[in-house]
């Protein structure tokens, strides 16, 4: 079999089979089409169902046993995700990746991770009671079919921009997905 490279959404395609030729258009325009999906849409692709289930801004974040506030200027984000394996075999989140938060600003920010962030090593009572409990993004978590999974994706941005829409892709194709908020 020959490798093929995908240039234009359409190509024409000729198929002989002896003295027969027969010459058809074949379309990916709907193959890289992404998905478009809003906040709490179940949506699947791939082996996946997959489900952003919300999003909200926190002053404070908890995660184990360890506090933390984002760097001056700027506000965390939390996203929270569901997934569900529908496919036979386990599948590692890690086919769930390229996350980028789009702002106001029309700008693209990656994930954070707690290191990016300011610890806060002697929290109040106050902090701990309004701290957002999160459930960290690991790649490398392996989720077994039929199995519905959780976590939160964390976003450092600035104070003055606003969350537009979350982009990733899921497989190896690199199917995207854009949910707006």
């Amino acid at each position: 079999m020959l490798p093929v490279t995908i240039k234009e959404p359409k190509i024409n395609v000729e198929v002989a089979v002896g003295r027969i030729r027969e010459m058809f258009t074949v379309s990916f325009e709907e193959f890289f089409k992404p998905i478009e999906v809003r906040i709490g849409e179940v949506f699947a692709v791939g082996n996946w169902e997959i489900v952003v289930a919300g999003v909200k801004e926190v002053q404070y974040l908890a995660v184990d046993d360890s506090y933390y506030s984002a760097k001056q200027g700027m506000k965390i984000v939390v996203v929270h995700v569901k997934v569900k394996n529908v496919g036979v075999e386990e599948m590692y989140l890690s086919d769930i990746w390229g996350f980028t938060l789009i702002t106001t600003a029309r700008k693209g920010y990656e994930l954070t991770y707690t290191f990016d962030l300011e610890p806060v090593f002697w929290p109040s009572p106050d902090i701990v009671a309004s701290a957002t409990k999160c459930i960290s993004y690991n790649a490398f978590v392996k989720v077994s079919p039929g199995t519905w999974m959780e976590f939160d994706l964390l976003f450092q941005i600035p104070q003055e921009e606003e969350m537009v829409e979350l982009r990733f892709k899921v497989g190896m194709l690199a199917k995207e997905v854009i949910v707006e908020f």
